[in-house]
C-alpha cells in the first residue's frame, strides 16, 4: 500500500464520527471544540483527521494512529511527529499548540535527538 493510500469517504467518515465521539468533540492537541463540516464551508474549527505518525513515515489509516483535530493544530503538527512525552502531559501539548509555539518545540526535540 503506498503512502497516497487513502480510504473510501465512507470510511473516513465513520472514523471521524468515531473519533469525535471518542474525544468529545473537540481536537485532540488544543482541546477546542471542532465541528463536523456539513457543506464546503470552511471554519478553522473543522474537525480534520490527522494521523499520529504520518503516512509519509509509514502511518496507516487505522483509528489507532488517527486522531480529530481542528484545522489549524492538523496544520501546526504538518508532517511531524508528537514526542511521546506530550502524550502524557496533555496540558503542556495544549499550551504549545495554542500559543503556537509547536513547530519550535518539534524542532528543537528533533535536533537533540
Amino acid at each position: 500500500m503506498s503512502s497516497k493510500y487513502k480510504p473510501p469517504f465512507r470510511r473516513r467518515r465513520r472514523f471521524m464520527w468515531e473519533l469525535v465521539v471518542e474525544q468529545n468533540g473537540r481536537c485532540f492537541y488544543c482541546n477546542r471544540v471542532v465541528k463536523i463540516a456539513q457543506n464546503e464551508e470552511f471554519s478553522r474549527l473543522n474537525a480534520t483527521l490527522d494521523h499520529k505518525i504520518p503516512q509519509h513515515l509509514g502511518g496507516k489509516w487505522t483509528l489507532k494512529n488517527l486522531v480529530v483535530a481542528c484545522w489549524d493544530c492538523n496544520h501546526k503538527k504538518a508532517g511531524w511527529v508528537i514526542p511521546e512525552e506530550l502524550f502524557t502531559d496533555r496540558k503542556k501539548m495544549q499550551h504549545l499548540f495554542k500559543s503556537g509555539k509547536i513547530k519550535h518545540y518539534l524542532r528543537t526535540y528533533a535536533a537533540a535527538s
